[in-house]
């Protein structure tokens, strides 16, 4: 039985525009080059959506080139993911830094994260892509990437950020806080000390069980972001 369908009252009307929930606050664009996975994808979505929940206040737009070479207009961060087969594993795992910075606040406009694809598959299987991808994200933000530029690092290679030092003292520590100082480039005097911090997460070597910590977090208001009300960082329960 055929079945007329009624008129449809908002025919002719146009859609209203559909509404960015992040207009106004902070945002990662992950532009993924190359065959993804969707648990490898996935990761970077959440840790994108972490670090949105605790930096809020909107960067000015600038103009930059996409992966297929044209000009987009990039709020706040754009980060573009790549998987090539490289080494295999166990060996070079890959590398995450800005490649814009603003010219005014130093703060990225576009970031890498490169990725072998034998160690991310590895990474995957052991439950630790998640925290591995947070990690080098937090790098493209800036976080040890941009510390020297940004005067945060002391001459002996401690941290003198105020806000990261405001919370190293909240947990009982004094002066600036403890930075990594083996590992060679790459690691050293690029994240907290392993010695004193242990299993926190922007440490030099992630572990199987790694944290996310209000020091961390107040740290990138150091670089120049803000940031959510401490009530709402989104940290781990070892430190909540």
């Amino acid at each position: 039985m055929a079945v007329n369908p009624l008129p449809d009252p908002l025919a002719g009307v146009a859609a209203a525009p559909a509404v960015d929930p992040r207009a106004g606050l902070f945002d990662i664009v992950i532009e993924f080059v190359g065959v993804w996975s969707e648990p490898l994808r996935s990761a970077f979505l959440a840790a994108a959506e972490r670090i949105e929940a605790v930096v809020l206040n909107d960067l000015p737009n600038v103009a930059a080139p996409s992966a297929d070479g044209s000009l987009m207009t990039v709020d706040d961060l754009l980060i573009r993911a790549e998987l090539p087969a490289m080494d295999g594993v166990g060996g070079a795992l890959g590398i995450a830094v800005p490649t814009l910075l603003r010219a005014d606040s130093l703060l990225p406009v576009t970031a890498q994260m490169r990725f072998d694809a034998d160690d991310a598959a590895s990474l995957d299987a052991r439950c630790a892509w998640d925290d591995v991808v947070l990690h080098e994200m937090l790098h493209c933000l800036g976080f040890g990437t941009l510390w020297a530029v940004k005067g945060l690092v002391a001459a002996d290679g401690g941290y003198v950020g105020a806000a990261g030092m405001a919370a190293y003292a909240a947990i009982g520590g004094a002066g600036p806080v403890p930075v990594e100082t083996e590992g060679g480039v790459g690691t050293a005097r690029l994240h907290w000390s392993e010695a004193v911090f242990g299993a926190e997460l922007m440490t030099g070597w992630i572990g199987d069980e790694s944290h996310l910590s209000p020091l961390t977090v107040a740290s990138l208001s150091d670089l120049g972001y803000g940031l959510a009300p401490r009530g709402a960082w989104a940290v781990d329960a070892a430190y909540a």
